[in-house]
């Protein structure tokens, strides 16, 4: 569930670095079958536990249905851009303000998301404060999980450069309502630009993050229209292919 990502290592690395090494020097990692939710996943699991480690690759199956995209969705001067997650350095808020700041196009930028790191929300707030007058800005605070979806389809763009997920159900939840994704490589959905129904960028280059949120700006009304549904024909394939092919079966038939 994320636990072995570069992004999660890197929080309280040493205390983590001494337990996986005192695990694995009493054996306790032996005859375990580790249970990774892709193949990526399973790269980082071994690189810390061994290259022999055994796995199954169980994917996370989508919370929610896919109620498609908001009726009174639309293409206006002001690209409206969401955040939601929860407010701690692994999500990387301020990498997400640092983008917005540098755009050119009328935009509005709403945080969504409990602050549980409040020395980091107040940097964030901090930064938030120095927008430019192109850029208006609001906090929402903490959105129930059944009410993501509904707050989802308000926006034009999911922005989250976040550190490492397992899975990222809100990324699928952008998606089921067709809020266009702009988020980082460091997440298992990698072909959002292949499928034309979002962006993956890399973080080691802030920069296109901006020119990303830029570029979706200056989409026509119909190439606009044309990403978000493409946004939820993924969800919806995503939701048959996960129901038919996950991996929970094997477990559940092979552990009884």
């Amino acid at each position: 569930m994320g636990t072995f990502s570069k992004g999660a290592l890197s929080q309280k690395s040493a205390k983590k670095k001494v337990f996986i090494t005192l695990c694995k020097a009493l054996g306790l990692f032996k005859n375990i079958t580790w249970s990774v939710t892709s193949q990526i996943e399973a790269e980082d699991m071994k690189n810390n536990i061994g290259q022999n480690a055994k796995y199954v690759i169980a994917e996370d199956l989508p919370r929610v249905d896919v109620p498609g995209i908001n009726a009174e969705s639309q293409n206006s001067d002001t690209l409206k851009i969401v955040f939601l997650s929860r407010i701690c350095p692994h999500k990387n808020l301020h990498t997400a303000i640092s983008a917005v700041s540098k755009l050119q196009c009328k935009a509005e930028f709403t945080v969504c998301g409990p602050d549980e790191d409040k020395e980091y929300w107040k940097l964030c707030e901090n930064q938030l404060s120095k927008l430019p007058e192109n850029i208006k800005w609001q906090y929402r605070g903490h959105i129930p999980s059944e009410y993501v979806q509904q707050e989802l389809s308000n926006y034009d763009v999911f922005l989250l450069p976040t550190l490492g997920e397992n899975y990222g159900h809100v990324i699928f939840e952008a998606l089921s309502v067709g809020c266009i994704p702009v988020i980082s490589d460091t997440t298992p959905w990698l072909d959002f630009d292949e499928c034309g129904c979002g962006r993956v960028l890399p973080l080691e280059k802030p920069e296109l993050f901006t020119k990303a949120l830029e570029d979706i700006a200056d989409m026509s009304e119909e190439e606009f229209m044309t990403v978000k549904q493409n946004a939820v024909s993924y969800a919806r394939k995503k939701t048959a292919e996960s129901l038919e092919n996950t991996g929970y079966r094997w477990i559940f038939e092979n552990n009884r």
